[in-house]
């Protein structure tokens, strides 16, 4: 080899060597790319995953949790290697995460996130009166009336109200409040 062809040689090899990496693509050495559920970076041309996707394209590492449609769910990494989700727990009408055997209410209800399978449940467990639970099936004495805690054929849930027949008690103003069968918020899955 002549030494015209050393310094061209020498040219060509720190030209490829000062390249920069790609990845499947067209990433970029260090570049964030999003497919499928999964978020990956470019590292000497391998795209390598980092976590998953939510439901808005926020990227989630392992071990972190994100709502999807009304549920809580983890990123982690299976077996294989490669990142999932899975449903962990419930979501509440006030965007609070709740985990399976947890309960919470709202002015008119309690609720109870509970896992069927693996999929985590939202049920409605009963009525709130004054700020205090009332399961179903379960009534309470105000007054001339009496206020029952039921869930109708439609799945409906509130009180139900009768005359109070005992007539040594004593109607006082304040018992004279009454909440009327309401439907339970869209996201609750009733028993």
């Amino acid at each position: 080899m002549s030494n015209v062809h050393i310094p061209i040689l020498l040219a060509l090899i720190s030209y490829v060597a000062a390249a920069p990496t790609q990845c499947a693509g067209g990433a970029k050495e260090g570049d964030q790319v999003d497919r499928g559920q999964t978020w990956y970076v470019c590292k000497d041309g391998q795209l390598l995953e980092q976590g998953c996707l939510s439901e808005k394209k926020k990227r989630i590492n392992a071990g972190d949790t994100f709502h999807n449609g009304g549920y809580v769910f983890e990123c982690y990494k299976d077996d294989t290697g490669r990142f999932n989700s899975r449903p962990k727990g419930c979501v509440s009408e006030d965007n609070k995460d709740y985990m399976p055997n947890d309960t919470w209410q709202d002015d008119n209800y309690w609720y109870k996130c509970s896992m069927v399978g693996a999929a985590p449940t939202i049920s409605t467990e009963g009525c709130v009166d004054s700020g205090k639970r009332v399961n179903l099936n379960e009534s309470i004495k105000k007054g001339d009336l009496i206020y029952e805690c039921k869930r109708n054929a439609n799945g409906n849930t509130g009180f139900d109200i009768y005359p109070n027949t005992d007539k040594n008690v004593e109607y006082k103003k304040e018992d004279d409040h009454i909440q009327k069968m309401q439907n339970a918020p869209t996201f609750i899955n009733t028993k």
